[in-house]
């Protein structure tokens, strides 16, 4: 469902049950849940969203993709709205953003807090910048730290090339 109790914020969630049986699931027959909800803020000068996904270990969808299943996606992101009058710029967004994902018995699968700033020019382009410094993944039993930077282009030119985009980053990841 989506609610929005007035023009600045909105409310989204989602709740599904799987029930999935046949020779494709090993003891016959496999129920789980999946839930998303996503509660959004904006006003001129700022906006603010929090996000949280649960995926049940033996959910699988009948007519979607599901890429990883038996986890809880927790997620902050905040920022700073400016629109400059001048220059090349129109919109500039400096936010603070951060990731926790755990398995369902509370493992940390992914834990990531970063910097970062976007902003939107002339002739459609876009700009992106984040500080990933320490940034923590799972690999098997060990839960590897990483610091890099990714920038990121896009424009939209028109014509016979609709879109262009380039990503770079440093560090390691």
């Amino acid at each position: 469902f989506q609610w929005r109790p007035d023009d600045n914020n909105s409310v989204t969630a989602q709740l599904l049950f799987s029930d999935t049986t046949g020779r494709f699931v090993r003891d016959g027959a496999r129920q789980a849940w999946a839930a998303s909800a996503d509660l959004y803020h904006q006003v001129a000068k700022y906006d603010a969203e929090l996000l949280f996904r649960n995926i049940g270990s033996g959910f699988r969808a009948d007519n979607g993709f599901i890429p990883q299943a038996g986890y809880r996606h927790y997620e902050a992101n905040g920022g700073l709205r400016y629109f400059p009058e001048h220059g090349f710029f129109r919109f500039v967004r400096p936010y603070a953003w951060g990731n926790y994902e755990t398995d369902q018995s509370g493992r940390t699968l992914l834990r990531n807090l970063f910097p970062g700033i976007y902003a939107e020019g002339k002739h459609n382009l876009a700009l992106g910048l984040g500080l990933h410094t320490g940034e923590s993944g799972r690999v098997g039993d060990r839960l590897l730290t990483s610091s890099f930077a990714r920038v990121s282009v896009s424009r939209d030119p028109g014509g016979w090339i609709p879109h262009l985009e380039a990503a770079m980053q440093w560090g390691e990841r």
